[in-house]
Parts: structure tokens; C-alpha cells; sequence
């Protein structure tokens, strides 16, 4: 498999992560002048907007709990990832970066739920990506896509989205939301 790349200096992703809230209007103005400037009629500038507006992600974990059920009907035990504890009646789908703070509903992010410390967690994440996605022929390449698009160092050395890899890329990423806006660590 042969994945192209593109290298981003580190403090120039971390400037561009962090000042987003004011990079993007100023980008978004720049470019809808250029494409005004390309029309062979005028377009208005509040046209523009509307065509690039940007499309916020629904809260939705409900497909995800469906998924959990179904596991766990067919006899596979599922536990909270973060406590380790079995679930045996209804339970609720965590996002393992808050939404509030990342709005990503990727499934490498939706974990049955319960508060604790991610390293903790670090198996029982494993065994929930490969039992839930990556033994599902029909979510493993949206997993892998998801993963690889959102978490750095998600790809392992031999080139391939391994849950070790994975791992590794949500651990660098949680340090993120905890440096640009002092989202507290979630503990029990």
C-alpha cells in the first residue's frame, strides 16, 4: 500500500490548531474573493457563504449502541471500556475525547462508557475495536479510514492502522484538548 504524505512543521500545525477560530474566517474570506474573481457572473459574497458553510457533526452514538446490543445478544460479554466492568443491562456510548471539546463521532472514538483513566483502559479499547470494527467487514474500512484521517502516528511502522498504532494516536491526541483548552483529564 502506498500512502502519500504531507509534512506539516510542528509549530506551524500547533498555530494553525489553536488560532483556528480565527485562521478560518480569515481563509474563507480570502477564498471567496478568489472564486468571485473566477465567476463569469457575479456572485454574491453571502452566496459564497452559504456554500462553504461548515457542517456540524451530529451527537449520535445510537448505531454504536445497536452494535453493542447485537454483540452482546450473539454471546459476546461487552464490558465499559474505561472500568473493565461486564455490562448486562442497558448502557450508554462514550466519546473517548469529549464531545463538547472535539465534536468526532469516528468509531475508533465510541466506547461503551464509563469514566476512568485511558491507559487504564488500554486493553479493553483494543478488544472492543477489533471484536466491534475490525471483525466487521462492513465498518473495518470506515474504522481504518476514521483512524487514520484523525489520529497521528495511527499508522504503524510496516505502513498499516493497527489497534496498537491506534492506541498510540489517541494517546498523542488527548494531549491536545488538555493544551489548547485545559480540558481537565477524565479520571473515575
Amino acid at each position: 500500500m502506498v500512502v502519500d504524505t504531507l509534512s506539516v512543521p510542528v509549530h506551524l500545525w500547533r498555530a494553525m490548531s489553536r488560532y483556528a477560530p480565527w485562521v478560518e474566517p480569515a481563509v474563507l474570506n480570502e477564498w471567496i474573493e478568489i472564486m468571485r474573481g473566477y465567476a463569469s457572473e457575479p456572485i454574491s459574497r453571502d452566496a459564497c457563504m452559504v456554500a462553504l458553510r461548515r457542517l456540524e457533526p451530529e451527537h449520535e452514538t445510537g448505531g454504536i449502541r445497536r452494535l453493542g446490543r447485537r454483540l452482546r445478544e450473539s454471546g459476546s460479554p461487552l464490558f465499559r471500556v474505561r472500568t473493565g466492568r461486564r455490562l448486562t443491562r442497558e448502557f450508554d456510548v462514550d466519546h473517548c475525547f469529549p464531545f463538547a471539546a472535539w465534536p468526532c463521532n469516528d468509531l475508533w472514538n465510541l466506547l461503551p462508557s464509563a469514566p476512568d483513566a485511558l491507559e487504564q483502559a488500554k486493553p479493553r479499547m483494543l478488544e472492543w475495536w477489533d471484536v466491534a470494527y475490525l471483525r466487521n467487514a462492513a465498518l473495518a474500512e470506515r474504522f481504518d479510514d476514521e483512524s487514520w484521517s484523525a489520529l497521528p502516528l495511527a499508522i504503524s511502522d510496516s505502513g498499516a492502522v493497527t489497534p496498537e498504532s491506534l492506541f498510540e494516536g489517541v494517546m498523542v491526541q488527548q494531549m491536545v484538548p488538555k493544551r489548547d483548552q485545559q480540558l481537565a483529564e477524565w479520571l473515575p
